[in-house]
């Protein structure tokens, strides 16, 4: 399954559903009711899911909590194909 993200910067992200990423990914996870787009990294049993925009905060999550939905494989530029 892939999935696809548009942001308001007109960027498109590709996303690989599964539920499984290595550390340095960009993922789409969830937390609760609500999904996300951050960088992974596994740290013992927590997972950081750090934003690359610095005016956002790291989500700090017990690693049977955090929900990944899929891994971003590629970013499309407006009027990319």
């Amino acid at each position: 399954m892939v999935l696809l993200c548009t942001f308001k910067l007109l960027l498109t992200v590709i996303i690989k559903g599964q539920n499984t990423a290595e550390n340095r990914d960009i993922v789409a996870a969830a937390e609760g009711e609500t999904a996300t787009l951050k960088r992974f990294t596994k740290m013992g049993d927590s997972v950081i899911l750090m934003p690359e925009n610095p005016n956002y905060e790291p989500i700090m999550l017990r690693s049977e909590d955090a929900r990944i939905i899929g891994v971003a494989v590629g970013v499309l530029k407006r009027g990319e194909r």
